[in-house]
């Protein structure tokens, strides 16, 4: 399917507003992830806040409840891996298929976790932002999550939780490189080509250097050609959890 850019025009009372239909159905995964009202079943948590240590260690202490006695950095790891999935997903799905951007910035934003699991679940965004209109460049977008979300993110989360910079780099890219195959395989290659300069760039267009690049390499396995992490995300340290497969760069983590 060949889907047409959002016109200029185009205003969305809710950022799922566009998930319906065959979109919908491929991309169903994406819904609920950027809210403009909390569930039931979420606790706000201002993303500023996240980069104190007290309120990052609650955030993991209450998360820690689905792994007793795990290894604290695989907890980390993993409470990212949701965090920039629930975010990263749903930005470029907006971003790449309806040129919708969401707001960058980490006081714009509040993660909802889920009151159960504290597992990070959505994101909040503010009333006062959208709708949004249809912008022409997500990937410029998509630069400023990373420079101005993730990049403070990861430097704290490193710090605080015990895990390499290059870890939390790896377990975005992850994300990011298999939404816009996906994304290019459902509109067309050229989306794909466009979301893979996130990756792909040394540096990202103010001239620093991209944390992204060089995270997933290609390697061969079992003849066929596969996308490999350059850095394990140790979710197999986790009981219960299984391995990622081929894409883990650790015989231990492929189970």
């Amino acid at each position: 399917m060949n889907l047409q850019p959002a016109p200029a025009t185009f205003k969305a009372s809710h950022p799922d507003v566009y998930l319906t239909g065959e979109l919908g159905e491929r991309f169903s995964y994406c819904r609920g992830k950027l809210l403009l009202e909390p569930g039931e079943n979420h606790r706000i948590v201002p993303c500023r806040s996240l980069l104190e240590k007290a309120v990052f260690d609650a955030e993991i202490e209450a998360y820690s409840g689905l792994f007793p006695g795990a290894d604290r950095r695989a907890l980390v790891s993993m409470w990212t891996m949701y965090y920039f999935g629930a975010l990263f997903l749903s930005s470029a799905v907006s971003g790449f298929l309806f040129r919708l951007n969401v707001p960058a910035g980490l006081d714009e934003l509040s993660l909802l976790a889920d009151t159960r699991t504290a597992a990070p679940s959505a994101f909040l965004l503010p009333r006062e932002k959208w709708p949004r209109e249809a912008e022409a460049d997500p990937e410029e977008a998509m630069e400023a999550l990373l420079r101005e979300h993730a990049r403070p993110l990861v430097q704290a989360v490193a710090a605080h939780g015990g895990v390499s910079q290059r870890l939390l780099w790896n377990n975005i890219s992850a994300y990011l490189s298999w939404i816009v195959e996906e994304i290019g395989a459902f509109r067309g290659p050229g989306c794909a080509v466009e979301g893979r300069c996130l990756m792909e760039n040394e540096c990202w267009r103010d001239g620093q250097r991209n944390p992204l690049h060089g995270t997933i390499r290609l390697c061969e396995k079992n003849g066929n050609c596969v996308s490999c992490r350059k850095v394990c995300c140790l979710r197999y340290a986790l009981p219960g959890v299984c391995g990622c497969g081929d894409i883990c760069p650790l015989p231990q983590g492929r189970a």
